[in-house]
């Protein structure tokens, strides 16, 4: 398509030549072409109708192939040529970046389109080797080139997100984020890079926004290859052409496949050649071609006899096509607007489903609840496009569904069973509410690790995407009560049993039938004890002898129930041991243990008053004493009915707890850990002051609060060597009833800082910084700069959030004043000021104080 023309004079020498641009122009070159100025609306087209309703209504371009290609297509054009909107959709259809979506316009002005398999060779059979390899082998032609590999990441990003079109005003988004595998770079401290590509599509909708976004994704975050190759051969045209992919194989650049590529065979060697797609070609028009022109008329005009031939080399492009110099598309930030939809509340679908299971986290069964709600609508009856999440909050209720029971109610006291009604006479204290989340299209949530048996109230609310979100008013609230516990415990293993002439002592390691000790459920309540004189007896009320404390307190102290039961015939006798937990449910019986006469009778003595006991280890579940001490003087802990006491080797009390008071008292150094995050207060510290530092780490700076010689002070230190190193606050008392308060900054090398006296007075250590503006929000602005002339317009560099009021100082270039020192400030603004001055150069000092 000629689009240009410069005709030269006959015999003058210069030359005459013909510009244009391919079939491509009739579509429109993203300024001008075939505008769409009506929208066009499409709502789930299918591809092929989509192209067709697209191509210029002149007829400039006609459909040629639409090949099939899955999806729906949702979205508006409006003030586009057809070429802008037909790359946006092709784009959206594209779900492998490997086989693409793509189009082209043919030499007869026909419209192609469909994967990229159906337009262009996806198969190579050209394949570019370094230059002086090239040559024709069987299927394959092989280019000679010498080439020039470039990659780069500078458009590299780890997520995507689309601001696209929402509700009337509201906004839309779509993203999508790379995967934590595929990210091989880190930033300087080892962390995964995380970038994201912010991309403002006012076109595109909310149901398209995803893909759109993943699109973006796909484009940014592999490294951008490109390899530019030159070749001696002019008729390059007939073995490929631009959109074909070709083989490329260079050796000497790194450029070959990598491992598990497939293999070509080319002039008798096995290659394993890097895949790429052909994105540019430039040839020149050289000797043996033919060049025509076709006029207004259709009439074709040879000039290849008045071509000025080129020479050179044919440059091939492949991998990436070159990158744009300015940006496509909106400026992100400044199209997006409020989103004004607001979620209605969810509604709960009833009844809940509702089980008990033994939770893997405590070994205590737990309640589950599955709930269940209806997607809402906006307060304005409008579809929610837009919706993000929803949240999910419960909390246990203050009074059960169903009525209580009388095995319930014996737990209770009186007094605690006043506070309720008659039909209710059990109540509970609501406890906090807990929030679990779920993502926009699911409408159901898993409340798990819930008490059995305990009313709940449940609610559930609804959350756009807006930023800040719009959030629906609660649902209404729910109240169920879980139901009970009815998994009965793990069979308990065999009791060991000794027996004496009067009773038998079980003791028992709270182990399982299956193996181990002391890993019975957590909420074991008690062991029933049954005894019979035949091993194959069922336990039963009238066997049972009975109960053995054993809880979960003991399960984790790895303390064994021990119990003596009166017993008749010892020598003869069975025991059967069955786990109770807390809800009553009761497992099913341990196998048989047969009694043995193992001990003396003092062996079976449970409960033993003595005036004395001598021993070198006590084991006990408990020990009544009225004082328990480890030494009598030294280093010793006491423990009695006044509290905890601990002595160091010279009898001085270091610890202190108070059991009357509640009150401790320590003596030395209080640390809340060793290492990383702590707290440590020491009453004379490294330089004998009293302390209280906080830690965030080992190798940071600390926080330290320090008290000595009548100074109070809050400032950073630096870990290695204790070294103020950051920002501190001072307070001090002085002889005679003053004092001071410093705010600033201490290091090494040096200290800052502003300081107010007792008697009202304010210094500054330091100096001001030139022409700060902090944001329009700085008191005091002070600034030199120079002038000529007789006047000057001077600019803070930012706006002020109130007008300064400046003070000027006028000198000479050489240091002294003007012949005539009179100066004027005028125009005084919240940006800036003007003032006039006789005429020289001159040095302008400027001191701007904004007052309120």
């Amino acid at each position: 398509m000629v689009l240009s023309a410069q005709l030269a004079d006959e015999g003058s020498g210069a030359t005459s030549s013909l510009g244009g641009a391919g079939m491509e122009w009739w579509l429109g070159d993203g300024k001008t072409g075939a505008v769409f100025e009506a929208p066009t609306t499409f709502s789930a087209s299918a591809f092929q109708p989509t192209i067709e309703a697209l191509l210029p209504a002149s007829g400039a371009v006609v459909e040629g192939t639409i090949h099939s290609v899955t999806g729906a297509y949702t979205g508006t054009h409006q003030w586009q040529d057809p070429r802008t909107a037909i790359d946006y959709v092709v784009d959206t259809f594209t779900a492998d970046p490997e086989d693409p979506v793509d189009w082209r316009v043919n030499g007869d002005a026909t419209l192609d389109a469909g994967h990229a398999s159906d337009l262009f060779v996806t198969e190579p059979t050209c394949l570019i080797v370094r230059r002086g390899e090239g040559g024709v082998d069987m299927g394959r032609r092989g280019l000679g080139a010498q080439g020039q590999l470039s990659a780069d990441v500078e458009d590299y990003a780890t997520r995507a997100v689309v601001l696209a079109s929402g509700s009337g005003a509201s906004v839309a988004t779509g993203s999508a984020n790379l995967a934590p595998g595929l990210n091989p770079y880190r930033d300087l401290r080892g962390n995964p890079v995380a970038i994201t590509r912010l991309v403002s599509e006012s076109r595109t909708s909310a149901v398209t926004a995803t893909a759109r976004a993943q699109l973006a994704l796909s484009e940014s975050s592999t490294e951008r290859t490109a390899l530019t190759l030159s070749t001696s051969e002019y008729d390059v045209v007939g073995s490929v052409s631009v959109g074909d992919w070709v083989h490329v194989y260079n050796d000497q650049i790194g450029l070959v496949g990598a491992e598990g590529d497939p293999e070509v065979r080319y002039r008798g060697r096995w290659l394993r050649p890097r895949r790429l797609r052909l994105v540019e070609m430039t040839w020149p028009v050289a000797r043996g071609m033919s060049v025509a022109y076709r006029d207004a008329d259709g009439d074709w005009v040879d000039l290849t006899d008045y071509v000025q031939w080129e020479t050179g080399f044919t440059s091939l492009t492949v991998g990436s096509a070159a990158r744009l110099l300015s940006a496509t598309g909106e400026q992100p930030g400044s199209r997006p607007v409020a989103d004004t939809s607001v979620p209605a509340a969810p509604s709960f679908v009833l009844p809940f489903a509702q089980a008990v299971y033994q939770s893997a986290a405590s070994g205590i069964t737990r309640a589950q609840v599955q709930v269940r709600w209806t997607t809402p609508s906006n307060t304005d009856g409008t579809l929610v496009i837009d919706g993000d999440r929803y949240e999910v909050q419960y909390r246990t209720g203050a009074t059960p569904v169903f009525p209580s029971t009388h095995g319930q109610m014996s737990a209770y006291t009186h007094g605690e069973l006043a506070a309720g009604t008659h039909a209710q006479p059990i109540t509970y204290q609501a406890g906090p509410w807990q929030s679990t989340w779920t993502q926009w299209g699911d409408t159901d949530a898993l409340l798990q690790e819930l008490t059995p048996g305990v009313p709940y109230d449940i609610r559930v609310r609804a959350f756009d995407n807006a930023n800040p979100a719009n959030v629906s008013v609660w649902s209404a609230t729910e109240t169920i009560q879980t139901v009970g516990d009815t998994l009965a415990p793990a069979t308990p293993a065999p009791p060991s049993v000794a027996a004496s002439r009067i009773a038998v002592q079980i003791t028992h390691a709270l182990g399982r039938a299956d193996g181990g000790t002391y890993n019975l459920d957590p909420d074991l309540h008690h062991l029933e004890i049954h005894a019979q004189y035949t091993p194959s007896f069922f336990p039963d009320d009238s066997t049972r002898i009975g109960k053995l404390l054993a809880n979960n307190g003991m399960l984790l102290g790895e303390i064994p129930a021990i119990g003596t039961f009166p017993v008749e015939e010892t020598d003869e006798v069975y025991i059967k041991v069955v786990a109770v937990d807390e809800a009553g449910n009761r497992s099913s019986p341990s196998t048989a243990a047969q009694s043995e006469v193992l001990l003396i009778d003092s062996a079976h003595i449970s409960d033993l008053t003595v005036s004395k006991v001598t021993a070198g280890t006590i084991t006990a579940a408990w020990i009544l004493a009225g004082s328990i001490k480890t030494a009598n003087s030294g280093a010793r802990m006491e423990a009695d009915a006044l509290g905890l006491r601990l002595y160091n080797g010279s009898n001085v009390n270091t610890v202190n707890l108070n059991a009357n008071t509640g009150e401790g008292t320590f003596t030395g150094e209080l640390r809340t850990g060793t290492s990383g995050q702590r707290i440590v207060i020491d009453p004379n510290n490294y330089v004998g002051r009293a302390s209280i530092a906080m830690y965030d780490d080992d190798t940071t700076n600390y926080i330290s609060q320090d008290a000595y010689n009548s100074i109070f002070s809050l400032a950073a230190r630096r870990n290695s060597d204790n070294a103020l190193n950051g920002g501190r606050i001072t307070f001090q008392l002085e002889n005679g009833g003053g004092g001071a308060a410093f705010y600033g900054y201490t290091s090494p090398f040096g200290e800052w800082y502003q300081r107010f006296s007792s008697e009202g007075g304010i210094s500054y250590r330091g100096f001001f910084n030139r022409a700060a503006t902090i944001g329009g929000l700085s008191a005091l602005h002070v600034d030199q700069v120079g002038g000529s002339g007789t006047s000057l317009s001077y600019s803070y560099g930012a706006t002020y959030a109130t007008t300064p009021l400046p003070f000027v100082e006028i000198q000479g270039t050489s240091g002294s004043p003007p012949t005539a020192s009179s100066h004027a400030v005028t125009a005084r603004s919240q940006t800036g000021f003007s003032i006039q001055y006789p005429a020289g150069n001159v040095d302008v000092f400027v001191w701007a104080i904004r007052y309120g």
